[in-house]
């Protein structure tokens, strides 16, 4: 649900995207600009960066300078380099008036001008070798049979837990190579660039282990099944890529011109209109958020609503009664396009109240976290210098999942390591209780949790203790918390904010 809300956001960030050879292009023309913007600080929230842009206003709400600077040049984060340790991490919201008939290639023109106003950007285009991996033919030749030529380009995916068989139909190669690079994204940290030379379409089978199953012992890599069964290589090689540097930028935005806070006309606090209704499906449905401003959201749980409405996870919302875990209901609701996320949260709220008679209030109680605590022996962290931009990247290799951190405090990191680590950690939040207010640069690797699941029975996160001394040596996460940083990452208790609910009603009242 909380997914469904965001990809409205994603969807107007990429219709802004110019092509990227024009974001690269040498123009003496003055940049067309904003007619007004504010821009300042974001307050702190766990909402990620979204943009939209309805008519002539264009909002950017979370965004950090690195999501701003993409935006802005639709480029890859790989393809910024360089910045301050702050780049990354302080966040800014931008209200911006154009005109109503701006184009998308003038709004991105205008967005790059505002950084370089605001903030002082400066930037340098470069060509840099980043990660890229070439598909070419074998030693032997391929071993792929041409297709009749009947039907669209098509891959299906199917098989078992361990084993994924993609079989494909009149599938050219340059095509292919898009499919794969999704189909078996673990396996690729930058593009797959179709280097064959072969221009005919084919029809072939191939089979592989996911990435978090292959074992050093067991499985078939992605790259052996494409040597083996279709007669081509996958090498990874670095390619000169266009960059941006950033020679300079300023943390404090300059201050806003009079008047510019009044750029946008305050956002609605109610849908047009809106319909709730008790679901025919006994299993969750879809979920869609247009960017007309259309919502439609079917089969879902009132348990999945109202953690999507006051943005919690289900065992920080107290006092739902049990049938809230398995009645379903419809929603079909119209507002104003290109509202911002936020807007159309405290609009589901109220939805929420006006049709369920849903009360609630906020408190403090106990809650199962992961608490990042100090270990048993001494931490085993490099202070940072502070030069370096403040990230985590994550790689994946047969060894495991590798995560390197730069310039980063622990309190970064627990927020962080959610979001790749969330097999293990499930719907806990994590928290850092180690008392380290520094700045490190470290690494930790951990296999990924499928490769234990054989030995667990249902789909819970495994403790911090489960799976420990692997015989194939593999970590878990929470072992490699303690063996590379020297820390402890385990359940406990600890107050959170939750949401406890006094009163809802079952059925909903009528539309």
């Amino acid at each position: 649900m909380k997914q469904a809300l965001t990809d409205v956001c994603l969807a107007a960030l990429l219709s802004m995207a110019i092509p990227a050879g024009a974001a690269f292009a040498q123009d003496t023309t003055p940049p067309p600009k904003f007619e007004l913007a504010d821009v300042h600080a974001s307050k702190p929230t766990e909402t990620e960066f979204n943009l939209f842009r309805n008519g002539g206003s264009v909002e950017l709400r979370g965004g950090t300078m690195l999501d701003l600077i993409e935006a802005a040049y639709r480029v890859h984060e790989n393809e910024v380099i360089g910045g301050p340790g702050w780049l990354n991490t302080d966040r800014f919201d931008i209200s911006a008036k154009a005109p109503p008939a701006a184009s998308e290639d003038q709004i991105q023109l205008m967005l790059q001008a505002l950084l370089l106003d605001r903030f002082k950007l400066t930037i340098r285009r470069e060509e840099r070798p980043l990660p890229a991996f070439l598909l070419t033919v074998g030693d032997r030749g391929p071993k792929l049979k041409k297709s009749s030529g009947k039907g669209a380009p098509d891959c299906t995916t199917g098989g078992g837990q361990e084993m994924v068989t993609a079989t494909c139909q009149n599938m050219p190669m340059d095509q292919f190579t898009g499919r794969l690079r999704i189909m078996a994204g673990g396996y690729f940290n930058g593009p797959l660039i179709d280097r064959t030379g072969l221009k005919d379409a084919y029809d072939f089978t191939l089979s592989w282990t996911g990435r978090g199953l292959l074992t050093k012992n067991s499985g078939v890599s992605l790259f052996d099944a494409v040597d083996k069964q279709l007669g081509l290589k996958i090498e990874a090689q670095p390619q000169p890529t266009p960059v941006i540097v950033v020679d300079s930028v300023n943390q404090k935005p300059t201050d806003n011109p009079p008047g510019s806070t009044r750029v946008l006309p305050p956002p609605p606090t109610e849908f047009e209109v809106a319909s709730v209704r008790v679901s025919k499906l006994t299993q969750p449905g879809a979920e869609r958020v247009l960017q007309s401003g259309r919502i439609d959201l079917q089969g879902l749980t009132l348990k999945d609503l109202i953690t999507t409405a006051y943005d919690i996870d289900d065992e920080r919302l107290v006092g739902a009664p049990k049938w809230m875990d398995t009645d379903r209901f419809d929603i079909a609701a119209k507002t104003q396009p290109g509202v911002p996320l936020d807007a159309l949260i405290v609009m589901l709220q109220k939805l929420l109240e006006e049709r369920f008679k849903l009360a609630v209030h906020r408190e403090d109680q106990p809650v199962t976290v992961f608490a990042l605590t100090p270990g048993k022996r001494a931490a085993k962290l490099k202070e940072s210098s502070g030069r370096d931009r403040s990230e985590c990247k994550l790689s994946i290799g047969d060894a495991g999942r590798t995560y390197t951190c730069t310039n980063t405090t622990m309190a970064q990191f627990v927020t962080r390591v959610r979001q790749v680590a969330g097999g293990y950690l499930g719907a806990h939040s994590v928290v850092d209780l180690t008392g380290l207010k520094g700045s490190y640069d470290f690494a930790l690797t951990w296999a990924p949790i499928g490769r234990f699941n054989s030995t667990r029975s249902g789909d819970a996160a495994p403790s911090a203790g489960a799976a420990a001394a692997d015989p194939t040596g593999d970590l878990t996460v929470f072992e490699a918390v303690d063996k590379f940083l020297g820390l402890k990452l385990a359940e406990q208790k600890y107050p959170m904010s939750v949401v406890v609910i006094d009163h809802v009603d079952r059925t909903p009242a009528e539309n």
